[in-house]
């Protein structure tokens, strides 16, 4: 690997909390859409 070339990694964090959402049900599909 030479000096010129650079890698870039990337994380992203996300707190499902049982994938409930704020109208108390359960739908881990919609936790799915937004990531």
């Amino acid at each position: 690997m030479s000096l010129s070339s650079s890698r870039s990694l990337r994380v992203a964090s996300y707190n499902i909390h049982k994938s409930r959402g704020l109208d108390r049900r359960v739908k881990p599909e919609r936790v799915l859409e937004v990531i």
